[in-house]
């Protein structure tokens, strides 16, 4: 059996050695989607031409019996010519074409898939890839590669406890190739899920690809694919990718081209990285606009078919042209796709993290194919309305339009009077295609004034079946024989022109332009108004001539409904707005006019490329569902003949009806007075659905009162907030007021406002009312109440290299500045300003761990910093936010973290670092501008997850503590610049700190999930598990942030408040949507003596910086740790009650007094071992004995 794999369309197939073909036939062999023969066929034995390959136009090959082939399991006709007799023996093949078959033809072309059934589907958390096979699904929610069978069952978990945020995964030779974007390296593990090593020095890791030995790895920050040899995992090349702006996914074909997933394009570059070609932000398929919108994962198939996930769609292109071959949608049970794969057992699967589900569809089973056809008629010249000024040759209507389908078999049209004929005659039918040009010529001679319409049928066949089908579509135009204009303005009914007693539009003096037509399918009153609806051209209507030469003023009004909206984004997109132009020249200019208060909003410029074709204008544009009222003061056309224009604007690159857009205007006149013509004098509506909300200090929020029986909405009004403290008072006595502007609110708009500047933790009281642009003001709503906010956002920086790696006050202005990974840093200037002030110079911008100190001892801070593949960097603080490099060590490792320390106490600032799969190393200050190595681990280790110091048995050397892969380990520092391994657990953290929680004066070990208290005594060192905070990896930091005297946490986003005894309980979290945190600060940032927040972290996209000013100690307010009690100790044993007594005087506290302190005692069989009362606190209130 042939089949086409490995060959391409038209492709010949050489011949070897010196064979020479002398009588050739041609064979035709038709396979369905399961590779079954359903024909086959041979032609007569032809003789071939010497020197020249044979062709199957040399041959006639007879076309199968359609009725013994299902068209709908045809998939594929492999057409083949080989030698009958071949002088030295073997027959070859030297040509073969695949063929799609239709009609009882053979067209040369693929055949793209829509619908293919749904094979099953299973749950997953938070999916970011899927690759085949066993599938693997990197599951980012849960920070590991899971292994699922076929059939949906898990079968092993990939990187547990290693990964932080998997976002793409490839099983090649036995190994297992994970992208990590929270560690920012590939990860290595073998085929049982053990860790091997990892690739590092990326600026952001991006999403991978493994084709013939090659490891291919997107760096999104650089724009470039670094190569690597999956063996050896040496560098083999990076490629430049110059004309990408993001790179979000990557397909490598066997011939080593690179298929690249960029903002909103597919692109494919050579190995080189030359651009091959570029698809637009659209694609068309069948008449059909989809919008390439941040597309992700990729693949391409043996075949050359490329398959890209897409916001909405999966779509299927040529990856020799770029050309679209078809696409699956939200009907294929998917919603926002982010990567697709596809087996050689023709499995396409796809993962969608907004259902949390990996889908598996079969492509090469029964599916729905419909051939492309395009029947698209326009309006007769353009038109609704015809005169007689508007003929072809003075009586022909000329129809245009486009027809035109593969499977096209004829058309008709028919003609009949009225707007829903009760006869239709036939005028004209024809097999010939049209594109955009004249389908039919009407002729008029015996046509009267009046509503005419045309019905256009389209016969075709489609792949399904060879059942002819039929479209049609109907037209209504109006004709109208008069040619002259009034000049005079007609008054009927206060001057305004009531569409419903105007028999029909043109026969008014109306100059009617595009798709404006009276419809009763909306109106303001009566029966009918005027109007757009899927307008797919700017359309124009210009009433008569107005004639203002006597009036003293004069004012425009009419009423107006819409939806105008921006559909497809900025670039290339379709945008819809309404607006209104007068001339007073008889038309030769037209000068745009404002409603009294302005338009409602702006349309928003058009870009094309890198030009801006369609500047912002400001209209009608937006939402306005019900009928509002709108006026224009026309003062200054006063003693004028004027004419005016409602323009429908509808910019489309490539136009398709909407029929969601419209655009409705009823009741349109001019009024020659001097009074305010239809003023308001209706007040509002009562605010509704009032709330509080505790958010930010207070955020309130309500829904407008929408109309007040005169307007749809409020336009031009006013909001006015009254608050107080006071419950007795009413809203009019209040004592806080705040009024604010709006420029347009529709009926039920929600509506919100945060009142800042508020006392904490104090009960508010509040009204709103609105007040429209007349001045009308509306009733109070009803009183609501809420407590002042507990923080509140005070500064938010977003960027790719945002990245917090240290916090330190480098200018001793008192106030901590910031440090980030890509070497700037942010000057802190009070209240919560930050402004950039120094930037390292690239190529060594990018830091993996910085640690702040000083080291010259000249009373400015200077840091340390280390980079994964770069180095060791210190950079001394010269003054002035200038900084020096001072010392450097080049070397290759993998580098996570850093420590400042003074480690022999010899006055001079140290530092300890920490590298994946290398030993910890301490590097001494020599004094005198450089650092030696004089101690490093005896064991190197695999991931490193945290590096923190301190002296935790009081001996005044400080000691370290880090977590790696598996375990977490205490080295002593031993006084000689060794370090000893003095306590280990079997379990990792993402962050540790030393810090005293318990308050009894040694430093115990605080993680991002669990708290080991210090019984350390003397030479021996233990810590005892105390209690688990929660069971997520994340960030930590510890201070007092209430000033209550005890320490509490803040891990990740979530503040955890000290309730004694070793317990923390969550006190309130910071809404923040995160997909992997970096750092977390309790810190004092504005000098109030309080602490603040500051949280570092991945928002998906970009990396934000978070401050959050806390108002739980507001003003300074402090709680100072007491002193112990000072004087005699007392413990007298009493034998006959057989218990010790124990006296000792009154404690000292700046804030409490002596009598309401509490008292810890601890019980031990000798000095400084707790063994009889240690895991447990008595807590006395009071001293009994003082």
């Amino acid at each position: 059996m042939i089949t086409p794999e490995g060959y391409l369309s038209g492709e010949e197939v050489s011949i070897g050695g010196t064979n020479i073909i002398s009588k050739i036939e041609a064979e035709s062999v038709i396979y369905d989607y399961f590779d079954n023969v359903m024909w086959s066929g041979k032609s007569e034995v032809v003789q071939a031409t010497a020197g020249q390959p044979p062709a199957v136009t040399d041959m006639t090959l007879s076309p199968p019996d359609p009725q013994k082939i299902d068209p709908v399991l045809m998939l594929y006709n492999v057409v083949r010519i080989k030698g009958v007799e071949t002088p030295g023996g073997e027959v070859s093949n030297c040509m073969c074409k695949i063929y799609e078959y239709d009609f009882n033809k053979l067209l040369d072309r693929k055949i793209p898939g829509f619908y293919p059934p749904q094979e099953r589907e299973f749950s997953v958390s938070g999916p970011s890839s899927v690759g085949y096979g066993s599938i693997l699904v990197s599951e980012r929610n849960k920070g590991v590669v899971s292994r699922y069978s076929k059939d949906g069952r898990l079968e092993a978990e990939i990187g547990k406890n290693i990964l932080v945020t998997p976002i793409d995964a490839m099983f090649y030779n036995n190994k297992y190739y994970v992208a990590d974007d929270g560690r920012n390296h590939i990860v290595i593990f073998d085929s049982s899920g053990n860790y091997i090593t990892n690739i590092s020095g990326f600026n952001s890791v991006g999403r991978i690809e493994i084709k013939n030995g090659k490891l291919y790895v997107i760096d999104r920050i650089a724009k470039m694919i670094k190569v690597y040899d999956v063996n050896t995992l040496q560098k083999i090349k990076e490629v430049f990718l110059y004309d990408c702006d993001q790179l979000t996914g990557i397909s490598v074909d066997n011939d080593e081209n690179i298929y690249i997933s960029d903002a909103n394009s597919i692109k494919k570059f050579t190995y080189d990285g030359t651009l091959i070609w570029s698809t637009t932000q659209q694609v068309f398929w069948t008449g059909e606009v989809i919008d390439v919108f941040s597309p992700s994962g990729l693949t391409i198939d043996d075949q050359g078919v490329l398959y890209i996930a897409t916001k909405g769609y999966v779509l299927f292109l040529d990856g020799a042209t770029g050309e679209i071959l078809g696409y699956m949608d939200e009907r294929n049970w998917f919603y926002n796709p982010v990567d697709v794969s596809i087996d050689k057992d023709g499995f396409l699967y796809i993962c969608d993290p907004t259902i949390n589900k990996v889908i598996i569809y079969r492509l090469n089973s029964r599916f729905s194919l419909i051939k492309p056809y395009i029947f698209d008629i326009k309006f007769p010249q353009d038109k609704t309305a015809i005169r007689l000024d508007d003929l072809a040759d003075g009586r022909y209507i000329n129809i245009k339009g486009s027809i035109s389908s593969e499977g096209l078999v004829y058309y008709k049209i028919y003609f009949g009077e009225g707007k829903m004929p009760t006869v239709w005659n036939e005028v004209y039918s024809s097999t010939e295609v049209v594109n955009d040009d004249v389908i039919y010529s009407l002729d008029t001679y015996n046509l009267h004034d009046g509503i005419y319409s045309l019905k256009i049928q389209m016969f075709y066949k489609t792949k399904l079946s060879t059942e002819v089908k039929c479209d049609e579509k109907i037209i209504n135009f109006v004709f109208l024989r008069w040619t002259e204009f009034v000049d005079n303005f007609e008054e009927t009914k206060d001057n305004m022109f009531w569409i419903d007693d105007i028999p029909e539009l043109s026969s008014y003096p109306w100059t009617i332009k595009g798709y404006w037509v009276k419809t009763s399918e909306e109106k303001f009153d009566g029966e009918y108004s005027i109007g757009v609806k899927g307008g797919i051209e700017t359309s124009e209507i210009v009433s008569p001539m107005i004639d203002l030469t006597g009036a003293v003023s004069a004012m425009l009004c009419f009423w107006i409904k819409y939806n105008l909206v921006n559909v497809g984004g900025q670039y290339y997109g379709h945008n819809y707005c309404s607006y209104v132009q007068i001339t007073d020249d008889g038309g030769i200019t037209w000068k745009d006019i404002e409603p009294i208060g302005g338009y409602p909003s702006e349309r928003p410029g058009i870009w094309v490329g890198r030009e801006l074709k369609y500047p912002p204008k400001k209209s009608f544009y937006g939402v306005c569902p019900q009928w509002t009222r709108v006026r224009f003061d026309l003062s200054a056309y006063v003693g004028k003949k004027i004419k005016v224009k409602i323009v429908y604007e509808a910019i489309k690159e490539y136009p398709t009806s909407d029929p969601r857009m419209y655009v409705y205007i009823d009741d349109f006149g001019i009024r020659q007075t001097s009074t305010d013509w239809y003023k308001d004098t209706v007040s509002p509506g009562k605010i509704t659905g009032l709330q509080a909300v505790t958010e930010q200090q207070i955020k309130l929020v309500w829904a407008s009162p929408g109309s007040d029986g005169y307007s749809y909405g409020i336009k031009n009004g006013k909001w006015e907030i009254r608050y107080t403290t006071n419950s007795f008072l009413s809203p009019d006595e209040a004592e806080n007021k705040i009024v604010t502007g709006f420029s347009l609110s529709f009926v039920g708009l929600t509506t919100s406002y945060v009142i800042v500047g508020l006392l904490p933790k104090v009960t508010y009281y509040f009204w709103v009312r609105a007040i429209d642009e007349d001045g009308n003001t509306g009733l109070w709503s009803e009183r609501v109440s809420a407590v002042s906010g507990a923080y509140s956002k005070q500064w938010v920086f977003v960027g790719s290299s945002a990245m917090v790696k240290e916090i330190a006050d480098i200018d001793n202005d008192g106030y901590k500045d910031i440090l980030y990974f890509d070497g700037s840093i942010y000057r802190n200037e009070g209240n919560f300003k930050f402004t950039k002030v120094w930037q390292k110079t690239i190529p060594e911008s990018y830091s993996t761990g910085i640690s702040a100190g000083d080291f010259n001892n000249d009373g400015l801070i200077d840091f340390v910093s280390v980079a994964s593949g770069k180095g060791i960097r210190v950079y001394i603080n010269k003054g002035n936010y200038n900084f020096e490099l001072f010392w450097r060590l080049d070397t290759q490792e993998d580098y996570v973290a850093v420590k400042v320390a003074d480690i022999d106490n010899d006055g001079y600032l140290d530092f300890i670092t920490i590298a994946n799969n290398q030993k910890i190393k301490v590097y001494k200050s020599n004094k005198g501008g450089s650092f030696s190595l004089v101690w490093s681990s005896e064991e190197s280790f695999g991931y490193v997850y945290s590096l923190c110091c301190g002296d935790y048995n009081n001996d005044g050397y400080v000691d370290i503590v880090v977590s790696v892969s598996g375990k977490t380990m205490l080295f002593k520092n031993n006084k000689d610049k060794n370090f000893i391994l003095s306590w280990i657990v079997n379990k990792s953290y993402s962050d540790i700190v030393f810090y005293d929680f318990d308050l009894d004066g040694d430093l115990d070990i605080i993680t991002d999930r669990d708290i080991y208290r210090n019984d350390s005594y003397g030479d021996e060192t233990n810590f005892s598990y105390v209690t688990q905070l929660r069971q997520t990896s994340g960030k930590v930091a510890v201070g007092d942030y209430d000033n209550d005297g005890d320490v509490d946490l803040l891990i990740s986003s979530s503040v955890y408040e000290n309730a004694g005894n070793g317990r923390f309980n969550l006190g309130f979290s910071f809404d923040i949507v995160s997909y992997g945190y970096f750092n977390v600060y309790f810190i004092d940032l504005d000098k109030d003596k309080d602490l603040d927040v500051l949280i570092n972290y991945y928002n998906g996209y970009n990396y934000e910086t978070m401050v959050y000013k806390l108002y739980f100690a507001e003003g300074g307010k402090s709680n100072t740790q007491p002193i112990m009690p000072k004087g005699e100790y007392k413990a007298i044993y009493n034998p006959t009650a057989n218990q010790i007594e124990f006296s000792f005087p009154y404690g000292e506290d700046k804030e409490t007094s002596a009598q309401e302190l509490n008292y810890v005692i601890r019980i031990g069989s000798y000095p400084g071992k707790y063994n009889l009362l240690s895991g447990g606190y008595e807590l006395f209130k009071n001293n009994p004995y003082g």
